[in-house]
């Protein structure tokens, strides 16, 4: 069974490497705003002594990117505002980094009532009026190679969380440090040598005292960076900065529904309590991302879905207790290059589809494989989302520089083992995009956007959840909040 095409739009003048979902003008109908930025911003992204990863560079390879562009979009695909300008044509090095999907926050950040809209833009970080675009206030970091914004609820106001997320400048380690800003962009903490620091901090109130814990790594604090717990088995003086936490989540998948915090950690997989107690571990070759939900197939029951990225991309069911339920090994799908195995790498392999399959169980779809595919934990797919026909993709990017341009900057090692230019990947958000409680599906490249409407849950049964809201490969925000 096929989802239904909605509509789809050209991205034309505001090249899409990431998009984001929120109520900009607070009319209770959801606005996307789409990103173009080179890399994550950052001068440093993998690993010393390969120029090509060190600074976002143009399509020469050897001048340093400036650009940056935040385009607020209607349903329609209509321009509200824009902040930059975005550049003429795209290329692959725009794309990478782990958190593209945590790059921009939009929240009510200051009190008002109204969304806000908060981001990284090089060394500053920018609080823009969601309505308008209208910059409200901004303060200089003390380096360019943050990439995450994320907010933490206090009694006190909000927080801004930023942190850095790749290869950080000496004396740090791998992904540190973060820092803590308030309402007014005042820096309340610094935080480093967190244990695991890796790609994917969380904030959520552990201890229903009304204030929301910020989660980095293997270690827990408040939202005033004062460190709580760090997780049972985690020694800072033996820790491998290889053996960061790439993705974490949390929900009621515990004995009891009680609440669990599991960790996709780079090798291993880990499940704790809210209180940084060790539950259970297993080796998993090289974990990077994870979903809580509930996944039924038969009489069978998962509670946690695991992609492990071996030799192919894996992907393993869990019970919340440990046991494995199933294994599956998707096959890539590649409309524009069917010969292609992988592509880029991003921070969301997978997210889930609430209550998407036939059963009301949850739907796992895949991003890491090119097309956007979805599964059910026998690894059926309950339905589709039709690939763009011929004269409608707009995946065959039209690139500044010819075939012997890209092979001379590959003999140079400015990309090394790779393709200059990435023309095959998609992003996705899923939201309830007109309003009747039912999850709509937007996917994206870097040139057109297509939204869908899955065949489930069925018409006149929406999601269960009394606000379903955005989902991203970071959380599933349609869970009870």
């Amino acid at each position: 069974m096929g989802a239904q095409l909605l509509r789809a739009f050209s991205l034309e003048g505001i090249p899409a490497n990431e998009a984001y979902v929120a109520d900009l003008n607070n009319d209770g109908r959801p606005e996307v705003l789409f990103l173009q930025s080179p890399g994550i911003l950052q001068s440093r992204i993998f690993s010393p002594g390969r120029p090509f990863w060190d600074a976002p560079y143009d399509a020469s390879g050897r001048t340093r990117r400036t650009d940056y562009c935040l385009t607020a979009v209607d349903p329609q695909g209509r321009v509200i505002w824009q902040y930059g300008r975005p550049k003429a044509y795209v290329d692959a090095i725009e794309c990478l980094g782990h958190v593209a999907d945590q790059m921009v926050c939009c929240d009510d950040i200051n009190g008002d009532g109204k969304t806000e809209v908060a981001f990284v833009c090089f060394d500053r970080l920018v609080l823009l009026e969601g309505a308008t675009g209208r910059v409200l206030q901004q303060t200089g970091l003390d380096a360019d190679n943050y990439g995450i914004v994320r907010p933490a609820a206090t009694r006190q106001g909000k927080r801004l969380l930023v942190k850095n997320t790749e290869r950080g400048h000496a004396p740090h380690w791998y992904a540190d440090p973060a820092l803590i800003f308030d309402a007014e962009l005042n820096l309340v903490a610094r935080l480093g040598k967190t244990v695991g620091s890796g790609h994917s901090p969380r904030a959520l109130d552990l201890n229903g005292d009304g204030d929301e814990e910020i989660l980095i790594g293997y270690e827990a604090y408040t939202a005033d960076g004062h460190r709580l717990w760090r997780l049972e088995g985690q020694d800072p003086a033996t820790y491998d900065d290889n053996n960061h936490v790439d993705q974490l989540q949390a929900g009621p998948f515990g004995e009891g529904g009680a609440l669990r915090i599991v960790y996709a950690g780079s090798r291993m997989v880990y499940v704790g309590t809210p209180e940084g107690r060790l539950v259970w571990q297993r080796e998993l070759g090289h974990p990077q991302h994870v979903l809580v939900g509930d996944f039924r197939a038969g009489g069978a029951r998962a509670h946690l879905a695991i992609l492990s990225v071996l030799h192919d991309n894996v992907l393993f069911f869990f019970r919340g207790d440990g046991a494995l339920v199933n294994v599956l090994n998707p096959p890539p799908m590649w409309p524009e290059n069917p010969e292609k195995i992988r592509g880029a790498h991003s921070g969301e392999g997978l997210l889930i589809y609430p209550q998407g399959c036939p059963d009301g169980s949850d739907a796992v779809i895949t991003r890491d494989w090119g097309w956007p595919r979805v599964y059910d934990l026998a690894g059926n797919e309950p339905f589709a989302f039709p690939p763009p026909g011929e004269g409608e993709s707009a995946a065959r990017i039209s690139c500044p520089r010819s075939a012997a341009e890209d092979e001379a900057l590959r003999r140079e090692g400015l990309s090394p083992g790779s393709p200059v230019v990435t023309r095959e990947s998609y992003g996705i958000r899923i939201f309830d995009a007109d309003g009747d409680g039912r999850a709509e599906v937007l996917i994206h490249n870097l040139r057109r956007a297509w939204l869908y409407k899955p065949p489930y849950p069925a018409a006149g049964a929406p999601n269960t959840h009394a606000r379903l809201r955005p989902v991203t490969g970071q959380g599933w925000y349609a869970l009870p909040q």
